[in-house]
């Protein structure tokens, strides 16, 4: 119920890191506003400040969307999702909230870069406190990352063993 409002001093401390931050111009009409690309932007209204994870700028040389660029477009869509389609026996429809989404994969992504893992693989080798992302159920886990590949983030393979691995896009 807070307002957001400028904050002289916070703006100075992330300036003093970031040289291309300028002062937002003053003919901007809208309550909330952002700097993209090297230029301040209205957001316009929305109905409340959402909790955002933190995304590298960074993008793959070969000029395709590296996976940040996916997550963020995947977190402009309307990410109300009453019902997921059970995609595969990995799926058990646990409801994956486009956040948690976003938090794992970027997690996954410092972990294993874009190498092949497998979902218990990556649940035992993260701590207590990162498993709290999707409540610590391998199952959940498994939901999540079957969203990643139904949202064409992440590709399912069988490797050998018949194990069911999964890497990002």
């Amino acid at each position: 119920g807070n307002p957001v409002k400028f904050h002289q001093e916070s703006f100075e401390n992330v300036s003093r890191n970031f040289s291309a931050l300028t002062y937002p111009p003053q003919n901007l009409k809208g309550d909330r506003i952002c700097f993209i690309d090297g230029q301040w932007r209205e957001v316009g209204e929305l109905p409340g400040i959402p909790k955002v994870a933190s995304v590298s700028a960074s993008s793959d040389k070969s000029g395709n969307n590296s996976i940040v660029q996916k997550l963020e477009n995947l977190y402009q869509k309307d990410n109300v999702s009453s019902s997921i389609e059970r995609s595969s026996d990995w799926d058990n429809s646990y409801i994956v909230d486009t956040q948690v989404l976003i938090d794992v994969l970027e997690l996954a992504e410092r972990k294993y870069g874009h190498n092949f893992f497998t979902a218990t693989e990556f649940h035992r080798s993260i701590s207590t406190g990162q498993r709290q992302l999707y409540d610590g159920n391998v199952n959940n886990l498994k939901s999540i990352l079957s969203r990643a590949v139904s949202e064409e983030l992440a590709i399912l393979e069988t490797g050998e063993e018949g194990r069911t691995l999964i890497r990002l896009l």
